[in-house]
């Protein structure tokens, strides 16, 4: 399994071993291989979203930002994305 170096979240593990799995898999596919290895996972366990809010809630909310904070936070609301994701 592998392990967290410096506080490296799980989800920042797991997906580049998410990419390895699916490239062992299409070299299967393909005929390069005979089987994927056992790549194991972090548990991402407790990392769900949170903070999420009814859309007039929002509103409310994007009422009272400044004008140049406006279309940052309508776009994370709309697409789910967290902030560091949108930036």
């Amino acid at each position: 399994m592998p392990t967290r170096k410096n506080g490296d979240r799980p989800a920042w593990i797991n997906r580049p071993l998410q990419l390895s799995r699916q490239a062992y898999g299409l070299a299967v596919k393909r005929g390069h291989l005979s089987r994927v290895p056992c790549i194991e996972f972090l548990s991402e366990k407790g990392n769900a979203r949170k903070g999420f809010c009814e859309e007039s809630e929002f509103r409310t909310i994007h009422g009272f930002l400044p004008d140049y904070l406006q279309d940052l936070a309508l776009f994370g609301y709309c697409t789910g994305m967290r902030l560091g994701e949108v930036l």
